[in-house]
């Protein structure tokens, strides 16, 4: 209906994909019988290591790699400042 199957549906070089990385070591997903069921009912927002939008790697071991977090955290400070 989008018209963009040519684009989408499934993995494969020159298609778009969004994706997530996750760790599956912590002891909280541990034994690992089922790995969807660990990721559905035990995994954290800490478990995710990479990110990728569109094919494009954002976050990586941890390391935003499109975003200065530094600069954001100044502006952060900045700002909570300015409102208090």
């Amino acid at each position: 209906a989008l018209g963009w199957s040519k684009e989408l549906g499934t993995i494969e070089e020159g298609r778009r994909a969004d994706g997530v990385l996750l760790s599956l070591e912590a002891a909280h997903l541990c034994p690992g019988h089922s790995p969807l069921s660990d990721v559905v009912y035990a995994a954290h927002s800490s478990d995710v290591v990479g990110v990728f939008v569109d094919g494009t790697p954002l976050l990586m071991e941890g390391e935003l790699l499109t975003i200065d977090e530094e600069r954001v955290k100044g502006k952060c400070r900045q700002l909570a400042q300015k409102y208090r």
